[in-house]
């Protein structure tokens, strides 16, 4: 077995990601991925046994990259809206820096790459989100409603002004951030 190079590792995973954003998870075909990366065929499988397997791998170290670089410990001290927001303002500005990673996890949620086994990373993951909507409606800060249902008010707010922040359609100025936030606030607000 041929010894793997992290660098063309990466310039797999980075070309995969540039191919999904310009058209889709079904847009990747292994020997055009080959071709973009200056690779052999039988070289990137090495790397990755299929396609199956390369946008399962990728997807699972992304939404493992999120949440290490989003989920931070709560001061006790402060007010659980106040950690929330700056749970929010983390996961927003890590989305606007790292849009091309996101749109590649929001784009094989839609797929039917996105089964079981995937849901369930991706949930493994985010637990601790949960955890915290827990917490708020226990406070009775939070409406009383499936964790669901507020993750994806969360969610869906934090995807559309990413994606304004990053096509120029929104300045991220503190006062537009904290509108934004506070729109969402009451969305989940109890």
């Amino acid at each position: 077995m041929r010894k793997k190079d992290e660098d063309k590792r990466d310039a797999i995973v980075a070309a995969t990601l540039g191919i999904v954003m310009e058209h889709g998870v079904v847009g990747i075909k292994m020997a055009g991925l080959a071709r973009k990366v200056g690779i052999s065929p039988s070289t990137l499988y090495v790397y990755f046994k299929d396609k199956d397997d390369l946008v399962s791998t990728i997807f699972t170290e992304l939404v493992r990259k999120v949440k290490e670089n989003t989920f931070g410990e709560f001061e006790a001290e402060l007010p659980f809206k106040v950690n929330l927001k700056n749970l929010w303002l983390r996961f927003l500005t890590y989305r606007i820096e790292h849009h091309q990673e996101l749109f590649f996890i929001e784009q094989v949620k839609k797929s039917p790459y996105y089964g079981p086994e995937l849901s369930k990373i991706k949930d493994d993951e985010f637990k601790e989100t949960f955890a915290l909507m827990d917490e708020g409606k226990r406070h009775l800060l939070l409406k009383d409603l499936p964790n669901e249902v507020l993750y994806a008010a969360w969610d869906s707010m934090t995807i559309r002004i990413s994606d304004m922040v990053v096509l120029g359609q929104l300045e991220p100025s503190q006062e537009n951030l904290e509108n934004c936030f506070g729109i969402l606030w009451d969305a989940v607000s109890a």
